[in-house]
């Protein structure tokens, strides 16, 4: 009788996931529809939500309609860096790594490999090396580096628009 009612529960779950609208399952996949992520944004702790949301403006005068911000989960993976927050835009999405104003961004990144379709990034004073299954972009603007993933025309539309030695 306990193996039955297990697997009367087994089943019963299954059916309620099955039975569940697909938004409501693939909300948690896009951080826009999270209520959390929103939540933690939008309560202004990110060290960089300011600069961040003046950033929202800017990219929108060079046409980037900004969808919506999130904190980042790079917010503190370089010494020094301010913080980071995710973008997504009509044009898609990308991180901004922020450093300190008067200090400048000065990441040198060089692609390292591509083996068996990986991409091995090392950055100089940095320990690590970003292993990535697309290849990634580094636009450097100021106290910004903006970081895309995977999406050459984004990261030529933004480099066009950001990029300043």
């Amino acid at each position: 009788m306990g193996n039955r009612a297990f697997g009367v529960t087994a089943v019963s779950t299954l059916f309620l996931c099955l039975a569940l609208p697909l938004p409501l399952l693939a909300q948690s996949s896009d951080p826009c529809k999270d209520v959390q992520s929103q939540q933690d944004w939008d309560s202004g702790s990110s060290p960089v939500y300011h600069e961040a949301m003046e950033l929202t403006k800017i990219l929108d005068q060079h046409g980037f309609t900004v969808d919506c911000i999130r904190r980042s989960k790079q917010e503190q993976i370089f010494k020094g860096q301010k913080g980071a927050a995710w973008y997504k835009t009509n044009q898609g999405v990308f991180e901004v790594l922020f450093f300190p104003k008067n200090n400048g961004a000065r990441l040198n990144v060089t692609e390292r490999s591509e083996r068996d379709g990986r991409y091995l990034y090392s950055v100089q004073g940095a320990s690590d090396t970003f292993d990535s299954s697309k290849p990634m972009r580094f636009i450097q603007d100021g106290n910004k580096v903006f970081e895309v993933w995977g999406d050459a025309k984004l990261a030529e539309s933004l480099s066009h628009k950001f990029q300043h030695p």
